[in-house]
């Protein structure tokens, strides 16, 4: 009986450390199932099974978007790749996921995009940016919102409103929803 009740208190102290472990732990960050997860205040990555991948060395991680994920050490963004490796040392104010083979970048509240090179392709000079969809981004200049292309130039000029918050979207299958004269349609 002594044996049954130890074995009951050594399952239920393992089930508690297990559980602990994986309370600061997000949903998988993509198709590589790796988990962001924290430990000692420091950001990592496990896998599907529960092994460290990378270690936890960030003060803040994000998932992974094409390969890269965005991370924060001493209150700049940069990424890393899935490897843990730093591929664009934090430098940014804040940064967006890569899509289409580019992500947005915030420098002193401008906001521009770079490649995974971390080569600038648009320079901070935007007021607000969206990640690209469809080979569009939906940027805004002077309070106005239009889509530039990956070069940086206006595809569809700057002329729709973000009314009560509720600004233009980005393109998908097409179509992007957006407002102008306080009416919004696609």
């Amino acid at each position: 009986m002594k044996k049954k009740v130890i074995n009951g208190i050594i399952i239920l102290v393992a089930i508690s450390i297990i559980s602990i472990a994986f309370i600061n732990c997000s949903k998988f960050t993509d198709d590589s199932k790796r988990f962001v997860i924290i430990r000692d205040g420091l950001y990592g990555y496990i896998n599907s099974i529960g092994d460290t991948i990378i270690e936890p060395q960030f003060d803040y991680a994000m998932k992974f978007s094409e390969e890269f994920a965005p991370v924060v050490l001493k209150d700049k963004f940069g990424f890393i790749n899935k490897t843990g490796q730093l591929i664009l040392t934090p430098q940014y104010d804040r940064v967006g996921y890569f899509s289409e083979g580019l992500a947005t970048f915030i420098l002193e509240d401008d906001y521009g995009f770079v490649d995974k090179t971390g080569h600038v392709k648009i320079l901070a000079r935007l007021q607000d940016a969206l990640e690209f969809s469809e080979g569009l981004a939906l940027v805004a200049v002077s309070d106005k919102y239009g889509y530039i292309d990956k070069k940086g130039a206006f595809i569809i000029n700057p002329r729709f409103e973000d009314k009560w918050g509720y600004n233009p979207h980005s393109f998908s299958e097409g179509l992007a929803l957006v407002g102008l004269e306080g009416k919004y349609g696609y």
